[in-house]
């Protein structure tokens, strides 16, 4: 299908009505390109455009990416891939036995229910 056939497809609502919940749910988990193109700009609009106010998307800082928040000893990190131009590393740890800390630097969305939900 080349492009101009699958935006004339978006854009008609009688052919939008023939894809079951599960088609709309497939194409809206592959249609972007990699993890960057999802932002706190674009979870926030996706929430407001369904009427969604119970939840909210914060933006968190990134761990200092050479100590440990908890007991200052120098991270480890895991294996990392490419995405598009950003390296993406799977996880981080705290070599420190007594410490055990393990976070993650690349998921910096967070979504958390709104009071009263």
């Amino acid at each position: 299908m080349i492009r101009e056939d699958f935006i004339a497809f978006f854009r008609d609502d009688e052919k939008l009505e023939t894809l079951t919940t599960d088609d709309r749910i497939e194409v809206f988990l592959g249609i972007l390109s990699s993890g960057s193109d999802i932002t706190k700009n674009l979870v926030d609009r996706l929430l407001s455009d369904y009427g969604v106010d119970t939840l909210e998307v914060v933006e968190k800082d990134p761990i200092d990416e050479t100590v440990c928040p908890e007991c200052g000893a120098t991270l480890e990190w895991g294996d990392s891939e490419i995405e598009g131009d950003t390296e993406v590393k799977s996880s981080v740890w705290c070599p420190n036995s007594e410490c055990n800390w393990e976070g993650d630097n690349y998921y910096n969305l967070v979504f958390r229910e709104q009071a009263g939900s």
